[in-house]
């Protein structure tokens, strides 16, 4: 499911601040409210050049507190007096509040200096009602409310579990089919148990009888048994899962029984069951506390089958039908991602404390000519870990013609908080003179005696005013825009330069010029019909080619 989330069109539900540098404006801070989890979002970052000269805007690096966010284009143009909007994709996974932040690199007039954008967002689950305890929990607190959860389900006998089983749950339109090896067999109306078993089927205990599952109420806990054959299940026995390297003694429809790497006798299923078992296995683990230990050696090798076989609709539904009768639910079918704000199941639920400071860019440069006095060097630290980390020092080496003051004054250790960020600023008196240019050094040394350093070159090579007109000349100014069927594009440049106009969707899909119309008005304006585009979304580009120039803008359509 995707989810675009365009900033500027949904003001009554984001608030943002914005952030100036010099003539660059960029949003600083964007709060998205709340937005449900598996739903792909389009974050647009809008970034404001109010000169007559292009920046370049690129991302650096881009962090969130879980799930990963990429930018569509790494790197965009800014034309001048017009804004234009970096745009990333998020998927989030997990019902807990997000931090994002994300780094760009502003380059305009000879300058290159970092930004940061930070982005919030409380994210709930869909079936929240379901889950809705679980909200910003982590490791033993996650664990243990998950655990509280699963107690006291509504039991049945071991008949009528696998009744249920056999006529409804896992009988599709009158087959039933084995967990291991894909075979089926007939069953329609009430099954005849000794029959199946004449003909060689019977039911699979996941988690094996005589690890634990021997007694009422997890002998007839519907969530880890499964229709199985006869031989599959004979052969399974009480032997562990893991993936089966070498000496194979039985195997059939992709399942095996053999031994591992350790040499220990084990029982891979097929592919198509992997991600099924593992989560049979952790609802057990956690409904009945973990019985004999017997999920201690698998739990790794089932967590990575949780992500190569993930839920399909079949085991949905089958969860949906066990949840009405039992009235609990398997969490791992519903939201897989809770086993990564679990360390572990069978150790320390809770996660190590580590720091992993980052350093975002190393290397920038500044041009004194375009800088207004006293200018701010603004340098940055992100800790990904979920640890603080502690500066002990901040330091700035520089030419002795240089006469600084740093408006950030260590005196006692700087805290950067885990899954979050530091800004140290230093403000700077120009000097009056540069000799072949200069290199400024920034040193920030942490805890561990480790350090980050900059390298931040002043120059005074001031783009020529020909230059910057040159580049005003190439401007295209789109309007009205958002639009809702046609709109208007005006340019400085003569249109008999221009080679080439296209369009592409969000995905960088070159658009079919049968699908829109485009006419010279005159020598600077161009008239678009966009009727026919919507079907392909509401977000395009435009690119202008010709003679010396190669311009993209972005352009919106109002339903």
């Amino acid at each position: 499911m995707r989810f675009l989330l365009y900033i500027f069109l949904f003001w009554a539900y984001v608030s943002i601040a914005v952030a100036s540098q010099g003539q660059i404006q960029v949003f600083e801070e964007i709060n998205l409210g709340t937005i449900v989890s598996g739903v792909e979002y389009e974050i647009s970052v809008g970034v404001t050049n109010n000169s007559v000269m292009a920046a370049k805007i690129t991302t650096i690096k881009a962090f969130a507190t879980m799930d990963t966010i990429a930018p569509i284009y790494r790197s965009i143009n800014v034309e001048p007096n017009s804004t234009a909007f970096v745009l990333y994709k998020f998927t989030p996974t997990q019902n807990i509040d997000y931090e994002i932040y994300l780094y760009n690199l502003i380059e305009h007039w000879d300058n290159a200096y970092p930004v940061m954008t930070k982005v919030i967002a409380k994210v709930t689950h869909s079936n929240q009602g379901v889950y809705n305890f679980t909200d910003n929990l982590w490791g033993s607190d996650l664990l243990t409310a998950l655990s509280g959860y699963l107690k006291n389900h509504n039991s049945f006998t071991y008949k009528m579990a696998r009744e249920l089983l056999w006529t409804s749950f896992d009988n599709d339109n009158g087959k039933v089919e084995c967990i291991y090896t894909g075979k089926t067999v007939l069953v329609e109306g009430e099954p005849d148990f000794a029959e199946l078993d004449k003909i060689g089927f019977n039911t699979e205990h996941s988690w094996p009888r005589s690890y634990g599952s021997d007694y009422e109420p997890p002998l007839s806990d519907m969530n880890h048994i499964f229709p199985s054959s006869k031989t599959s299940n004979d052969r399974r026995a009480n032997f562990p899962y893991n993936y089966v390297t070498g000496q194979i003694s039985w195997q059939e429809g992709g399942s095996k029984l053999g031994i591992d790497n350790n040499g220990k006798t084990v029982f891979e299923p097929r592919d198509e069951s992997k991600g099924n078992i593992a989560r049979a296995l952790f609802y057990f683990a956690l409904r009945y506390d973990n019985p004999f230990k017997f999920i201690d050696a698998q739990e790794n090798v089932l967590r990575a089958w949780t992500k190569i076989d993930p839920p399909d609709e079949k085991e949905m539904r089958r969860n949906d039908s066990i949840a009405a009768y039992q009235l609990r639910r398997n969490p791992f079918i519903d939201h897989p991602s809770f086993l990564e704000r679990i360390n572990s199941i069978s150790a320390n639920p809770d996660f190590d404390l580590i720091s992993a400071p980052i350093q975002i860019g190393t290397n920038f440069t500044i041009n004194i000519n375009t800088i207004v006095e006293p200018f701010e060097l603004i340098l940055w630290i992100h800790n990904q870990g979920n640890a603080d980390i502690e500066v002990k020092s901040v330091k700035l080496d520089y030419p002795n013609y240089l006469e600084p003051y740093i408006d950030q004054i260590l005196t006692s250790a700087m805290t950067v908080r885990a899954k979050s960020n530091k800004k140290v600023t230093f403000e700077l008196i120009k000097p009056e003179f540069l000799e072949n240019n200069s290199t400024i050094t920034a040193k920030i040394t942490l805890e561990d005696d480790s350090f980050f350093s900059w390298e931040i070159e002043l120059i005074d090579g001031l783009t020529s005013v020909e230059n910057a007109d040159e580049s005003k000349s190439f401007n295209f100014i789109i309007f009205p825009n958002p639009s809702s069927s046609s709109l208007t594009i005006t340019t400085e440049i003569e249109l008999g330069l221009l080679n080439e106009i296209s369009l592409y969707d969000m995905q960088g899909k070159l658009i079919d010029k049968n699908l829109y119309q485009i006419e010279f008005s005159d020598n600077r304006n161009i008239f678009l019909d966009t009727k026919k585009l919507k079907s392909f979304g509401n977000v395009f580009i435009i690119r202008f080619v010709g003679s010396g120039f190669d311009v993209s803008k972005k352009f919106i359509l109002m339903e």
